[in-house]
């Protein structure tokens, strides 16, 4: 069986679901495997993929280097907010609960990001009706560590530049 630790970046990847084939591209803060496939990636899991032999890597898909890819960000660390992601037991809980939740979530993975000093991470809120979006980027407008963010995705995130 297929391991994480087996993987290195830009090895070729299969979707034993769709058949789609990508460059691998690191781990997701989900625990989930980041596959890079044209413009788009995709998240995941170890047991839906599968590593294609070095022998036929040229031959199998022309994808550009992950450097070139002009559209599709690295990111060092990311986080999805959405309640689903975090805590799928308090899909139907109160709004508030919900939103706690997301907040104290937040909270810890932008510590951890200061803690690690890393540059660039990208929390994804969605793009609802902005009440996470808000609260977020007001905890972010407020923290001296911040260089800049601003809104990706359709405003759907927000990429954060930390000094």
């Amino acid at each position: 069986m297929l391991k994480p630790e087996d993987l290195w970046i830009g090895d070729l990847l299969r979707s034993k679901l769709t058949g789609r084939t990508g460059k691998y591209a690191g781990m997701h803060a989900s625990g989930k495997l980041k596959m890079i496939s044209g413009d788009k990636t995709y998240l995941l899991s170890i047991k839906s993929i599968e590593k294609i032999d070095d022998e036929i890597q040229d031959t199998v898909l022309d994808i550009p280097e992950l450097d070139q890819i002009s559209e599709t960000r690295e990111f060092k660390d990311e986080i999805d907010l959405h309640i689903e992601k975090i805590r799928s037991d308090l899909v139907n809980a109160l709004p508030e609960r919900i939103l706690d939740i997301q907040l104290q979530t937040f909270h810890d993975f932008f510590e951890s990001i200061k803690r690690r000093k890393l540059k660039r991470a990208l929390v994804i809120h969605g793009r609802g009706e902005g009440v996470l979006r808000q609260a977020v980027r007001q905890i972010l407008a407020s923290d001296k560590n911040v260089f800049q963010y601003y809104s990706v995705h359709n405003d759907g995130a927000t990429e954060i530049i930390l000094y």
